[in-house]
């Protein structure tokens, strides 16, 4: 029991020089290139032995369901959950596609009760302070004292229990992440604003999203209902703001872009359309992945755990390269990571997504970048099958698939059942249970419904991107069923 005691005091004194040396690091950096009085840097401490409370720990033990259990035991997990959900999907094709249940016999029998071959667990290369980007509500606290706190939220009204805890205690946060979070609460707590309340609609400070990035870039985004404020108003925090992070108390976070998001609607949510408007530094931060450079936005869609994609789309890209020559079809591209990750390995790369936003990132990336072998549209995946065959001038190809969502929408699967020059695809899954209608739908018998030959799983292969947390993505192979030979009816 000493000997655990003296291991937490260790660990916990030696986070608090992680943020001391943190915070000293970018108070040097902002005096060398601005200078900055002492004076307007009032030190702002942070002991985590003090700032670990209660409600923290109830954030930890939430959002990192497993921040106890050792990582070879949350890969066992992981993998078991996986598949499990390869079982479920086994037994659907068994219920739905009688056609296939010779086949499906033969291979569940071949691959211990599941229809294809399910591969090592791909761990995530590193496992703490890997999220580059947070999402913090700004709350009251719980504790009665009704201080104003900038965390996560642990429940919700709904269910009768909503604890708003400070983040410290997240192992999945960069010390970086968690300075910015306790110097924007001080800057909350010193505000004339009062945070906004989910149950009444008032108040003003909603939510402060940061993004980081590899390259020491830190983007912050604040969240603010204006309610009945007048623009000068407004105009007079925003300043005030500037003022804190480019020049006074916050310099110490070495923030690189400041957005604001100013919400008017009193009964709107954080989902409303609003403009992100650009106060002060740049206006984007830049990333490296694959030693490619992307440039990240307030809404741009990155992935959260970079060393852990680079390992994710590498893999992809092993797979795209099982057969030479090969063309991709990526559809739900976003800005282009997947779509420029595999051009220097394919032929050629045509990349969709239904977000003209998205597009334009893409393409700014690709020229970033000097690729010219991504032509990326601004098109739904469904209704540009057709100009497929024209695009890609009868030669063959793989689709890749890496939606955001849980599951592709069925239009979307049933056009590429539709596309006779597409004879393999792959799909990169964040929600395998949820994706089993999908992976079904690729096999399911030619009908009048379901056009062009089915196709069948080859490989699936989990990968780790979020330790401490019980989701895994699972990539599975789907190859054209093209011969009697592949499917034994």
């Amino acid at each position: 029991m000493m000997e655990a005691e003296t291991n937490r005091n260790n660990n916990s004194n030696t986070s608090d020089r992680s943020f001391e040396n943190l915070s000293a690091k970018r108070k040097d950096v902002a005096g060398s290139s601005q200078d900055v009085s002492e004076s307007k840097r009032s030190k702002i401490s942070i002991d985590l032995r003090d700032e670990i409370t209660t409600a923290g720990e109830k954030v930890k033990r939430a959002l990192l369901p497993f921040c106890d259990v050792p990582y070879e035991d949350q890969l066992r997990r992981k993998a078991s959950d996986v598949r499990d959900a390869m079982v479920k999907f086994s037994w659907e094709v068994h219920r739905t596609c009688p056609k296939w249940r010779n086949w499906l016999k033969e291979q569940m029998k071949n691959h211990s009760g599941v229809l294809c071959e399910i591969e090592k667990i791909r761990p995530s290369p590193v496992l703490n302070a890997y999220r580059n980007k947070s999402e913090f509500t700004i709350a009251s606290s719980s504790n009665g004292t009704k201080e104003r706190i900038v965390g996560f939220r642990v429940g919700s009204y709904r269910d009768g229990s909503s604890v708003v805890g400070e983040p410290y205690a997240c192992d999945n946060l960069p010390d970086s992440m968690k300075l910015i979070a306790k110097v924007f609460q001080q800057y909350v707590r010193q505000s004339q604003y009062d945070v906004y309340n989910d149950q009444s609609h008032d108040g003003h400070w909603r939510q402060l999203i940061v993004r980081t990035s590899s390259q020491n870039d830190i983007m912050i985004i604040p969240v603010f209902y204006a309610q009945f404020l007048s623009d000068d108003e407004v105009d007079a925090e925003k300043a005030a703001m500037t003022e804190y992070f480019s020049d006074g108390d916050g310099v110490q976070c070495g923030v690189t872009s400041l957005y604001f998001r100013c919400l008017s609607n009193r009964l709107g949510s954080c989902r409303q359309h609003a403009v992100n408007e650009h106060l002060w530094g740049k206006k984007c931060i830049t990333e490296v992945l694959l030693e490619l450079s992307f440039h990240i936005y307030p809404d741009t869609f990155f992935s959260f755990n970079n060393p852990a994609a680079a390992l994710l789309y590498t893999m992809v890209g092993d797979l795209c390269l099982e057969e030479p020559n090969n063309i991709v079809f990526n559809i739900c591209c976003s800005t282009g990571t997947v779509a420029l990750s595999l051009a220097k390995r394919v032929k050629s790369v045509v990349a969709v997504d239904m977000w003209a936003a998205n597009i334009e990132e893409a393409k700014k990336n690709a020229e970033l970048n000097n690729v010219t072998n991504v032509v990326f549209h601004h098109a739904k995946a469904e209704e540009v099958t057709n100009q497929l065959d024209r695009w890609l001038k009868g030669q063959s190809a793989v689709a890749v698939l890496d939606s955001p969502c849980a599951e592709m929408q069925s239009k979307v699967i049933y056009a590429l059942r539709r596309c006779h020059f597409i004879h393999r695809v792959i799909y990169i899954s964040c929600n395998p249970v949820a994706a089993i209608q999908n992976f079904t739908d690729l096999m399911r018998p030619k009908s009048q419904t379901m056009k062009g030959k089915a196709f069948y799983p080859v490989k699936a292969i989990p990968v780790d991107l979020s330790p401490h947390t019980k989701l895994c993505v699972m990539v599975v192979m789907f190859k054209r069923r093209r011969f009697h030979t592949d499917m034994m009816c």
